[in-house]
């Protein structure tokens, strides 16, 4: 593994912790500096301190110490690197120290001087507190930098594209490794994407459409106003394939036979796509065909793109 570094500014992670977060497009770099193991050893200007769960780290775009808040603060400039500084390898272990030259600036030398050469005994009380509200001042004047070098680096970082946007939706998929889980959260949840819908039936109809057997809708309900709803699951993976125009014609298929069975009228029988992701297209595709569109994205959060 080459050495790899990278200089980064601290934020504020919560309450006890400081964090070096990155954005959707520095991913890469990440997942090469961090170790691979569930855990691994962080070493901060010498300490070392156990961060638990690579996972969470790379999910949640931070590497977060509680350490950290006792080294440096918000707003200052720090290296981070899979070598130790001057080392030449990579040990298995993540590096983070000051970078003297960037990091934010400091009281002048002349000031730290004269604050250490003078005898205070000797000072009014009207001079000591002149001397502590400047003081004060200079804190805050520090803080509001950091702050400002922080935003700073929040502006110059580039927006991801459409393509990056997208991707992001893709791999922001925490809640549901697999279609089998997705299927089984919907099935369960359902009560919360349709109130009062009762279930009738899993893998419609059972004798399958187009003659085969293996070709089904995932699932059938009714309403709170007894219309039959179809609703048919779109996962997302890598090796996603089926074009969207497929799932929609399996659902007018379904209607069709589904009108045909029970004598309902095709119009009053819903149609419904349950997507963990938004592909390209498919919200104008549901629209112009008038099939319901709901997107359970990220950690869990729902929309709805239903026409009236």
């Amino acid at each position: 593994m080459p050495h790899m570094q990278i200089v980064k500014t601290v934020e504020v992670y919560d309450e006890q912790s400081l964090a070096i977060c990155w954005e959707p497009h520095e991913d890469n770099f990440y997942f090469n500096l961090l170790p691979e193991s569930s855990e691994f050893i962080l070493n901060i200007e010498d300490e070392n301190e156990e961060i638990l769960s690579t996972r969470a780290v790379i999910r949640n775009r931070a590497l977060v110490s509680r350490a950290l808040r006792q080294k440096t603060k918000a707003g200052s400039r720090v290296i981070v690197s899979n070598c130790p500084r001057g080392g030449s390898q990579p040990d298995g272990l993540v590096y983070l120290w000051k970078d003297e030259e960037l990091s934010e600036p400091s009281a002048p030398a002349h000031f730290q001087d004269l604050l250490l050469s003078t005898r205070f005994e000797s000072f009014t009380d009207e001079q000591l507190r002149i001397l502590f509200f400047l003081l004060n001042e200079n804190k805050e004047l520090l803080r509001k930098t950091g702050e400002m070098q922080l935003e700073l680096e929040r502006i110059k970082v580039p927006k991801p594209d459409s393509h990056e946007i997208l991707k992001e939706n893709f791999s922001s998929q925490n809640l549901f490794p697999d279609r089998k889980v997705f299927r089984s959260w919907v099935l369960e949840k359902f009560s919360e994407v349709e109130p009062n819908a009762r279930f009738l039936e899993r893998n419609y109809p059972k004798d399958g459409l187009f003659s085969n057997r293996k070709v089904h809708i995932d699932f059938l309900f009714q309403d709170s106003n007894n219309h039959y709803l179809l609703v048919e699951i779109c996962y997302y993976n890598k090796g996603w394939q089926e074009d969207l125009m497929t799932y929609i014609y399996r659902l007018n298929q379904a209607r069709e036979l589904l009108a045909k069975g029970t004598a309902s009228n095709p119009m009053n029988i819903r149609r419904m796509i349950i997507t963990n992701s938004l592909l390209h297209g498919m919200k104008d595709a549901c629209t112009i065909n008038q099939v319901e569109l709901i997107h359970i994205g990220g950690f869990y959060r729902m929309e709805k793109y239903i026409n009236e």
